[in-house]
Order: structure tokens, then sequence, then C-alpha cells
């Protein structure tokens, strides 16, 4: 699952110093008076925190998390007295998709040491940390998988993203760029590059990336989808 709307809460937990990189607003509405401008867009960024949950938690799967794949076979160890290791994947997979992170962090421990080569267990620690607030600890794990296996989407959505909660922006929108470098069809990668193009007052390329989105998003919350459209059409507005 994308950490985007983690990063958005972020900045709903420290809305009375919010700055407008964290600032995603909704809507086509009257200007507000100055003096309240502040108190709007703040209130915005807690709506569209909310949507952009919704839409990625319950009407995606948790695009983070790396299933096994033929790219990267299990090896026949095995702990002894215990599972063995594509049995360990299952059981760690199982623990992140139900959000029992510690859990999921115990057993990913013990196979980063049995395939110390697997770059789709150091991603799925790095994600198992970051929820649990090790965010040192997942920045790490991600850059492991990252050298293991430069042309990773996962690690590389996983990492720009942490890079965007952290407001290191320029960092981010590498992570990204070279995710649609590889997915160009990343409907994620062109919301989150949004995102960053619009907190370095970018506008016109904030619109552009969240129109890609839009387009190439599916199973869009129907309200999520007038949010975006809605933030479209002001940036068409403040660039004309």
């Amino acid at each position: 699952m994308s950490l985007l709307h983690e990063a958005l809460k972020k900045a709903e937990k420290t809305k009375a110093s919010a700055t407008p990189s964290e600032i995603f607003v909704d809507g086509v509405v009257d200007p507000p008076k100055k003096t309240d401008i502040r108190l709007y867009l703040l209130l915005a960024i807690a709506l569209m925190g909310l949507l952009v949950a919704v839409y990625f938690q319950f009407l995606k799967p948790q695009g983070g998390i790396s299933a096994r794949s033929a790219l990267s076979p299990p090896t026949p160890l095995g702990i002894a007295g215990g599972p063995g290791v594509p049995a360990l994947h299952e059981e760690a997979e199982g623990y992140l998709k139900t959000g029992q992170w510690a859990k999921a962090r115990g057993i990913l421990e013990k196979l980063v040491i049995l395939e110390p080569l697997d770059p789709e267990s150091y991603n799925n620690l790095g994600l198992a940390l970051k929820k649990l607030g090790n965010k040192e600890g997942a920045y790490e794990q991600y850059k492991k998988a990252l050298a293991l296996r430069a042309d990773y989407p996962e690690a590389m959505n996983n990492l720009g993203a942490l890079y965007l909660a952290d407001k290191k922006f320029d960092e981010a929108r590498n992570q990204f760029q070279r995710l649609l470098e590889l997915k160009p069809d990343s409907a994620e990668a062109h919301f989150h590059i949004g995102l960053i193009a619009e907190a370095q007052g970018k506008n016109e390329e904030a619109r552009r990336s969240y129109q890609k989105f839009l387009e190439l998003a599916k199973d869009l919350d129907p309200q999520f989808f007038m949010e975006v459209q809605n933030r479209i059409k002001t940036l068409e507005a403040s660039s004309g």
C-alpha cells in the first residue's frame, strides 16, 4: 500500500505549524478572507488525507508489500525445528496484510538472515519498521532492497513516499521519476509527483500529474475523483 496517506496524516497532526509544502486542498470555492486562508487549507489537508486513505487502502491492494514471485525464488533453507523459508514468506505476508507489524518484523528479520540476497524481504521489513515508527530502519531496509535490485518498483515507491513524508522533495522526486521510467502507467507515482510539484510551487506540472493520475487510476472512489478534478481546476485558475 502506498505510504502517501500517512504523509498527509502527519500534516494533519501538526496542523498548527503546517507549511505550503503540506498543502493539497480540495474544490473550487469562493476565495476565503485572507485571515481564513490558513485555516481553510489545513482543514482541506485533513479531508484529502481521508479521501486518499480510502482510495489506497480499500480500493487498491497493498502495493508496497512484495509478494513472492519468479524473480526471487525461495531457497531450500529453513529454520531448525520451524517452517521452511516459503512458509515463512507466506506467514510474513499474512501479517503485513492484516497490519500485524511486530509479528511481521520478527519473521522478516529471520528471512533476511536466511536469504541475505532477497530484496523482497528487505522491502517488506522496511514497511514493517516504518509502521512501527522506526523510520531510520525503514530507510535502511528500502535502500538495501534497491542495492540488490535497482529496478524494484515497490521499494522505489516506498522509499519515495518516506522521503516525501520527511519533505525531502528532491530525493522523493528522484525515486518516483525512476519508478515512472520502469512503469509509465503507475498512477501512484504520478500522484506523488503532483504533490511534490505543488509543494514546490510548480502548479502546471502538478496539474498535469494529477490529470495523468485520473487517467490511469482504476476503480477510483467517485468522491476522491471529484476532489482531484476540482484541484486540477483550481490549479488551472491560478495559472491563468
